[in-house]
């Protein structure tokens, strides 16, 4: 008898376990936190602060500097926040105040989320899990310390996944427009649409595309529009050519890394992201479409920021609820223990730690494809009588 593997369980004691090891790294050598950080201690919630500023005049956003490359949707709340955040002298304590409240809002937020993609899930077992997610390198280092709004997308899209085959209409209506708005303000996750092309949903997937037009180029009209939307364009490229080299998370910040050259970088993250896409349409378990998804958003731009990582959490979360047995025993082992890596406390250095990411991520990408290829191949031999 088949008897299903406690995968939550073991994800809790190996990223326990290396939460205890870093935390006592951490008491023995407090300077070790530097060493871990994306950006400088006085750059810190950068991206929070800095993309305020940048929506202070609306119409001019794009204008303000290359780094204002986010869509119009999210500088419409930009604005709004600085609109009503007073203007005093110490601004920056201010805006570190305002960013604890949002911080705060968005990881009572996660928790719910984790708790109904959990929902099978005793909750000491939910709420240890979510505590040990929001402890990982890529929330404290990433969503935490650059004060990114990747975590808002994130959340988007898990709940899209969640509903996306409910039996409740509204539901998987609503599935469309959280991920058009996720593609409003990370432009990446309308990659996330694949999924309905794949399932053949080709009237829901017309609908995500009005969905997506009007979240993503109707908020130009705000921001200078037609001006402000080839601005935004520019930026885009400008920050991945100037940012892919330094950030060890894309395959063509690897490529840099080990002086294979830009051209090198650009063709391997074409490759892999066309095998990707493609394993999207044949792969039979929907944690593994929805990784390969989260693998084209995060491993094949030039530049991914290390907080991108969070949504292969979208990929785990289906892994942890699949109907995962003995007869696939083998491959799920290396998945826990390579997901618990990736979503475990940070070690080391920052260079250390990104491949503790990054590595996992190419292994999981491999393993997914062994694993399907030996299934079609075994579909195909033919079958001996056995007289």
């Amino acid at each position: 008898m088949n008897r299903k593997t406690d995968y939550l369980r073991i994800y809790e004691i190996i990223a326990g376990v290396i939460l205890v090891i870093t935390t006592i790294l951490f008491l023995k050598t407090p300077n070790m936190l530097y060493t871990l950080m994306d950006s400088d201690i006085s750059k810190i919630f950068w991206d929070f602060k800095s993309h305020i500023n940048f929506a202070a005049d609306l119409k001019n956003t794009y204008s303000t500097s290359m780094h204002a490359c986010f869509p119009p949707l999210i500088y419409l709340f930009y604005h709004f926040l600085y609109l009503i955040i007073p203007k005093v002298d110490n601004i920056d304590m201010l805006y570190n105040f305002v960013y604890a409240i949002y911080l705060s809002v968005m990881f009572i937020t996660f928790s719910y989320i984790c708790s109904k993609m959990l929902e099978k899930e005793s909750f000491a077992k939910r709420l240890t899990a979510t505590v040990l997610f929001a402890l990982s390198a890529p929330f404290v280092f990433g969503i935490t310390e650059q004060g990114n709004i990747v975590l808002l997308p994130m959340m988007l899209l898990a709940v899209a996944a969640l509903w996306r085959d409910s039996e409740n209409k509204v539901k998987r209506e609503l599935a469309l427009i959280f991920i058009a708005v996720a593609a409003g303000i990370k432009v990446y996750p309308a990659i996330f649409g694949i999924i309905y092309l794949a399932e053949k949903r080709y009237k829901e997937a017309i609908r995500l595309i009005i969905y997506g037009i009007l979240f993503f180029f109707v908020p130009f009209v705000f921001t200078g529009g037609i001006d402000g939307m080839i601005t935004f364009f520019n930026n885009q490229s400008a920050v991945h050519q100037a940012w892919g080299q330094y950030s060890l998370v894309s395959i063509y910040s690897y490529a840099n890394f080990f002086d294979l050259g830009n051209k090198v970088g650009i063709i391997l993250s074409a490759l892999f992201g066309f095998v990707a896409l493609i394993t999207v349409f044949f792969a039979k378990s929907m944690w593994q479409k929805y990784f390969m998804i989260a693998f084209i958003m995060v491993m094949c731009p030039l530049w991914s920021g290390q907080y991108t990582v969070c949504f292969f959490l979208i990929a785990f979360f289906a892994f942890l609820q699949s109907n995962q047995t003995l007869n696939n025993k083998f491959y799920n082992n290396i998945y826990i223990i390579m997901f618990s890596l990736i979503f475990s406390a940070n070690i080391l250095t920052k260079k250390v730690g990104a491949m503790k990411i990054t590595g996992p991520v190419f292994i999981i990408f491999f393993v997914i494809l062994l694993q399907n290829i030996t299934q079609i191949k075994s579909k195909t031999k033919p079958v001996s009588k056995i007289e």
